[in-house]
């Protein structure tokens, strides 16, 4: 992995021995940037910033980014509207949103965007808990308390530990229906 790196030069020797151990390459042409808090953020790049005085969440996040594919298989990190990056597990994602050119990661309680489009989503995603309800949609089935038949022949689908519902549209609803073997 290729970040690059903006701080104090009297603190780049342990940033740089922190990438290193975590096999992370400091590239002054990476699409993402580590910089530290009171920096100037680099334009149109992917930025965390992290706190000398604060390192513990910087050194978790780094961790969990350089772990084996399979060790991370199932999380995805999403921007909250503050604009922290979090991990989240698929466990908590209740639904993908395509809205627009963005993304949305929806949990019970916040939204995230998310890198990915939903094309990719759809490929990496379990198969056995995610599902595509419509062209704007990918739901985590695990996450659905209740399935509501709707006027159409479509569905209404309500989440755990939330009052959203999302719809499934009807050239989905075959697909919806084989998948939980109705």
């Amino acid at each position: 992995m290729r970040v690059g790196l903006i701080c104090r030069d009297s603190i780049k020797r342990i940033i740089t021995e922190l990438f290193t151990s975590r096999e992370i390459q400091a590239d002054e042409n990476a699409d993402i940037y580590v910089v530290e808090i009171g920096s100037e953020l680099p334009k149109d790049k992917v930025s965390i910033v992290f706190d000398l005085n604060n390192m513990d969440p910087f050194i978790e996040l780094l961790d969990k980014l350089c772990k084996p594919l399979e060790d991370t298989a199932d999380t995805i990190i999403g921007k909250s509207s503050e604009d922290k990056y979090e991990i989240i597990s698929y466990d908590k994602i209740h639904y993908f949103e395509g809205r627009g050119n963005n993304t949305v990661c929806v949990t019970a309680y916040c939204e995230y965007k998310v890198k990915a489009k939903l094309y990719e989503l759809q490929e990496r995603l379990p198969q056995n808990r995610f599902i595509r309800v419509s062209k704007s949609l990918i739901v985590n089935i695990t996450c659905v308390s209740q399935i509501i038949p709707w006027f159409g022949r479509r569905f209404v689908l309500r989440f755990c530990d939330s009052k959203k519902e999302v719809e499934v549209s009807r050239s989905y609803v075959k697909n919806f229906k084989n998948f939980l073997g109705i």
